[in-house]
C-alpha cells in the first residue's frame, strides 16, 4: 500500500488505525463529508478523475499532492480554487463536464452587470478567495464575504453522475425541481415552514443542511444559500443596465412595488403568483395550448431552467456563465420589427400565443372577446418584464408594472400592483371574465376594461 493511495484502501484498515487518522487528519474527515468518496463520480474506476499517468482512475493523488504542492494551494490541491477543477473540467478531458468555457464568454462582470457567477474573478495570483471548507454561518455568504467558488455548489467528494459519465444534467420538466446528482453533498437552506404571503422565510423555520438526496432535496435549496435572507444580501445601485436593467428591484418611484430581490420571498408558495420552483403554480386556468411541450400547469421547474449557459454556446449545462445578462440561458428581451418579445419566456410559453398571435385567441385569458389577443397587442409596445415580475409576486399573474415607462392614470391612488385589477364577482367584467387597467403604456388605459 502506498501513501498516495490511502483513501482507496481505507476499507482494509483496522478500526483503530482509521479512528486515529480521522482524529488527526482534517483531509480524511473531508473524504467522508456529505457521503462516501468511493460512491462519487470522481472516484469511479472507469470514468473517475485521471490527471496523472501511473495512477488508477479515481485516486486522490490526481487532485491532492500527498505531501505538499509547489503551488502552495489549500487542502494540498495541485492548484488553487477553480484552477484545480479546470485541470479537467476544461472541455478537453474525457468524462469531465466542461465548466470552464462558460466563464470565458464575454462580456466580463461589472459592478451592475452580471454574466457569470464570480468564480474566476475571486482568484488573483497567490491571493485566494474567502471560501473555506465547512462554511455554516450565514455571514460566510454575506455582503463583504460573497463568493462563488466551485466547491460552494459542488462537493467533489460526493458529486455523482446521472448514469452517463461526465453528465448529471436534469431533464427539464420531467425531473421537476429535485436536486441533481452534480449537487450532492453541498449545503443548502431547507425550509420547514413558509411564512404568510409576501414574507421571506423565518429563521425559526429554516436551517442550513447538507443536501444528500435527489428525491427529498431540491436545487433551489442550494440557491437560497446566497440569494435569500438566509444571509445578508448586497445593496445594488442598479441590477443590470440598459434594456436589461431590473429596475423594479431598485426603483424609488412612489408608485413602484419593488420586485423581490430575496428569491426565498419571491418563491414563497403562499404568494398569489410565482414561477413553479418551490411548488406548482397558482394559476391553474392557463389554457393548455399556450405552453411549449412538455410544460403544463402542473410542471415544476429549476432555477437553472432559466439561469444557464447561453443557448448554443460552448460548455456544459449549469448556471456558470452566459453572454446574456443575469446568467440567462436566452436573451431576456429581443426586438423584432415593431415588436418586443422575451426569448427566455418563449422557451416555455408559446411564441405563437403571446407574440405572433397566430395561435387561437382562446389560448390566452388576456383577451377581449374571442377575436382580440391582448398579449399579442401589448408585445408591440413592451417586453414581458414591463408587466410581469420574473420570479414571484404577491399579486395575481405576476402582474407588477414597470415605472416610469408605464404610468399611473388613477390620480395617485394606485400602485404598480393595482394599476390592473380583476373586478368583484357580479361585476361586468368580474374576476372570472376579465379585468380593468388604469395605466398608460403608450396608450391611455384609464379604466380600460376587457371581457373574455
Amino acid at each position: 500500500m502506498t501513501c498516495d493511495r490511502l483513501p482507496r484502501q481505507l476499507n482494509t484498515w483496522t478500526a483503530v488505525g482509521f479512528a486515529l487518522l480521522v482524529i488527526a487528519s482534517p483531509a480524511i474527515r473531508l473524504w467522508g463529508s456529505g457521503g462516501s468518496y468511493l460512491l462519487s463520480g470522481h472516484a469511479s474506476a472507469t470514468s473517475g478523475v485521471s490527471r496523472l499517468s501511473g495512477y488508477p482512475r479515481g485516486d486522490c493523488v490526481h487532485c491532492h499532492d500527498p505531501h505538499t504542492d509547489p503551488s502552495g494551494a489549500a487542502y494540498l490541491l495541485f492548484a488553487e480554487e477553480e484552477n484545480a477543477c479546470w485541470g479537467c473540467h476544461d472541455g478537453g478531458t474525457t468524462y469531465a463536464a466542461d465548466a470552464k468555457s462558460p466563464y470565458s464568454l464575454p462580456p466580463a462582470n461589472t459592478s451592475t452587470d452580471y454574466y457569470k457567477h464570480p468564480t474566476s474573478g475571486l482568484y488573483s495570483g497567490s491571493t485566494p478567495s474567502t471560501h473555506r471548507w465547512g462554511e455554516t454561518a450565514a455571514s460566510a455568504f454575506a455582503t463583504g464575504n460573497r463568493h462563488a467558488e466551485c466547491a460552494d455548489c459542488h462537493n467533489p467528494h460526493a458529486a455523482q453522475n446521472n448514469g452517463t459519465p461526465g453528465s448529471s444534467v436534469h431533464t427539464p420538466e420531467a425531473d421537476g425541481n429535485k436536486l441533481s446528482e452534480a449537487l450532492l453533498g453541498v449545503t443548502g437552506v431547507v425550509v420547514s415552514a413558509w411564512q404568510s404571503a409576501g414574507q421571506p422565510f423565518s429563521s425559526a423555520t429554516y436551517s442550513l443542511q447538507t443536501l444528500t438526496s435527489t428525491t427529498t432535496n431540491y436545487e433551489y435549496e442550494l440557491c437560497f444559500k446566497c440569494h435569500s435572507t438566509f444571509t445578508t444580501l448586497p445593496t445594488y445601485s442598479a441590477v443590470g443596465s440598459g434594456e436589461f436593467e431590473a429596475t423594479k428591484i431598485t426603483s424609488t418611484h412612489p408608485d413602484q412595488v419593488n420586485q423581490y430581490q430575496d428569491v426565498g420571498q419571491a418563491f414563497n408558495p403562499n404568494n398569489k403568483a410565482f414561477h413553479p420552483v418551490t411548488a406548482v403554480g397558482k394559476n391553474t386556468n392557463i389554457p393548455a395550448g399556450s405552453f411549449v411541450s412538455p410544460w403544463d400547469i402542473n410542471s415544476l421547474m429549476y432555477c437553472s431552467d432559466c439561469h444557464n449557459r447561453a443557448q448554443g454556446s460552448a460548455g456544459d449545462t449549469g448556471p456558470h456563465g452566459s453572454n446574456n445578462m443575469h446568467i440567462l440561458e436566452r436573451q431576456q428581451s429581443q426586438q423584432e420589427t415593431g415588436s418586443f418579445y422575451v426569448a427566455l419566456c418563449t422557451k416555455c410559453h408559446r411564441y405563437e400565443t403571446y407574440v405572433s398571435g397566430t395561435d387561437p385567441v382562446t389560448n390566452t385569458n388576456f383577451r377581449d372577446g374571442t377575436n382580440k389577443n391582448l398579449h399579442n397587442q401589448h408585445e408591440n409596445n413592451t417586453p414581458c418584464y414591463g408587466c410581469h415580475d420574473s420570479h414571484g409576486a404577491n399579486n395575481p399573474h405576476l402582474i407588477n408594472f414597470k415605472t416610469p415607462q408605464i404610468q399611473n392614470l388613477s390620480g395617485g391612488t394606485r400602485d404598480t400592483y393595482t394599476m390592473w385589477e380583476t373586478l368583484p364577482s357580479g361585476s361586468t367584467p368580474d374576476a372570472a371574465t376579465g379585468g380593468s387597467c388604469f395605466l398608460n403604456c403608450k396608450k391611455n388605459h384609464s379604466d380600460k376594461q376587457y371581457l373574455r
